[in-house]
């Protein structure tokens, strides 16, 4: 979903966790239509749905804030960039807001190595073959 900094389905974004420690809120501005769409029952976790508040909206439009720690910087001219979004075709724009000063320790990782046979034992049982 919008809110969540991960690629499809997998539990970690491509970044690693490291990401959420600087991660201080998200804002989307996004046409109303597709708003009802994205924030029906069952469509968010349910994590989102206490945090998220419609912080600006318009006839067509609404700002969605969702903070994680903290206020988010002041968001001005939203008229003017829903404007630019309507001359554009553009149904929605998302802003991480992050913290870049926060003191954290990146560890190394060594890239994972990937073996067929490795993933062939694994998903059989640590056996070389199977019967037919």
């Amino acid at each position: 979903n919008f809110f969540e900094l991960r690629d499809g389905y997998k539990q970690e974004n491509k970044y690693g966790n490291i990401i959420y420690k600087l991660l201080e809120g998200s804002r989307v501005l996004i046409k109303k239509t597709h708003y009802i769409e994205i924030c029906k029952p069952k469509a968010l976790p349910a994590i989102f749905k206490g945090s998220l508040k419609v912080i600006w909206e318009n006839n067509d439009w609404c700002l969605v804030e969702n903070k994680i720690k903290g206020d988010l910087p002041f968001f001005d001219e939203v008229e003017k960039l829903v404007a630019q979004l309507e001359k554009d075709d553009i149904s929605g724009v998302i802003y991480h807001y992050f913290d870049w000063d926060i003191d954290t320790e990146l560890e190394e990782k060594d890239e994972e190595e990937f073996s067929i046979a490795g993933a062939w034992l694994e998903l059989n049982g640590g056996k070389a073959y199977f019967k037919v």
